[in-house]
């Protein structure tokens, strides 16, 4: 393991770059920033390793769709994080395990690369929902992907 610092003039970020990823591999960097209230945003970053002497010409894209939520359990909010392989529109919802839509977060175009969107454990009418397992679906044009998550109270 080597522990890496990046820095500008405003932020500094220190992380563990684990001995089993070489130069040129492509992995994936997680950041989670704290706000005011102590809720978190979490952000997925592909990223090339670089032995710091040349720099990709693109930025790494991800070369399908995939998705996840953290926290998960949660209580009472989580972030979904979703990565496109391809501009495309997006529809992300949430289903109780009737298949009932609960929520429908998002239904609009996107860029390719990495996105995310915040549950507050809110339904469509405002009321919070209850302790319990829910399914999100990520919808693109091509394809669509469903996970479990659980919310407990």
């Amino acid at each position: 393991e080597e522990n890496l610092l990046i820095s500008d003039n405003q932020y500094e970020t220190e992380f563990v770059l684990p001995s089993e990823i070489q130069t040129g591999e492509e992995a994936r960097m997680i950041s989670y920033c704290f706000g005011d209230e102590g809720d978190f945003v979490q952000y997925l970053y592909p990223i090339t390793i670089s032995d710091g002497t040349s720099s990709p010409d693109m930025p790494v894209s991800p070369t399908e769709l995939s998705a996840f939520n953290y926290p998960n359990p949660f209580n009472p909010t989580t972030t979904i994080s979703y990565s496109l392989p391809t501009d495309s529109n997006v529809n992300i919802s949430i289903y109780n395990m009737k298949g009932q839509l609960v929520k429908q977060l998002l239904n609009e175009s996107r860029t390719a690369g990495t996105h995310s969107v915040f549950w507050d454990g809110k339904n469509n009418s405002g009321s919070y929902t209850g302790s319990g397992v829910y399914l999100y679906q990520v919808a693109t044009d091509i394809k669509s992907i469903s996970r479990k998550m659980i919310l407990l109270k």
